[in-house]
């Protein structure tokens, strides 16, 4: 059974004209952003709640240059579509966000790690990843994903 509580995720892909009016770092030159045009809930062992990808959020997908797409699967590929706008709203708000449990909202504070593993080792197989596409993806992200610097407050998930 999924854990994506939305079962379609409506994308509306920008113009360059558009893009330019945003504040969104693109992770590759020249990707495309897309902006959701629904919300999408999935619910995360990891993060203990509904994890709530608004409508109107922006993301480009997973960040798989060009050349490897070929190789290994395509940016918008089903087994990394919906966990790539998850894990780029998780990066996005650099772990910081609300979650759904138990119909309250609770603040949580994870790690890249975490957030690296909500994608992979829950949200991608989840929807049909092959193990070692999981692999491949996780390790990627360990070496060239977002660093959120020296001072990320890590002490904090303690105080919340």
């Amino acid at each position: 059974m999924t854990k994506f509580l939305t079962k379609d995720l409506t994308l509306t892909a920008l113009s360059e004209v558009e893009i330019e009016g945003c504040v969104f770092q693109r992770s590759i030159e020249g990707s495309t952003v897309y902006r959701t045009e629904s919300e999408l809930q999935y619910l995360s062992e990891k993060a203990h709640g509904i994890i709530t990808v608004p409508a109107g959020f922006l993301t480009d997908l997973a960040s798989i240059p060009k050349v490897a797409q070929g190789i290994f699967m395509l940016h918008d590929d089903p087994v990394i579509l919906k966990p790539s706008v998850i894990h780029d709203f998780l990066y996005g708000n650099k772990g910081r966000i609300n979650v759904t449990a138990d119909d309250l909202q609770m603040p949580v504070l994870l790690t890249r790690q975490e957030c690296d593993s909500i994608l992979c080792h829950e949200a991608m197989l989840d929807c049909g990843a092959l193990l070692s596409q999981v692999d491949l993806v996780y390790g990627a992200l360990r070496v060239f994903g977002d660093s959120w610097g020296i001072g990320y407050p890590l002490v904090e998930r303690f105080v919340l």
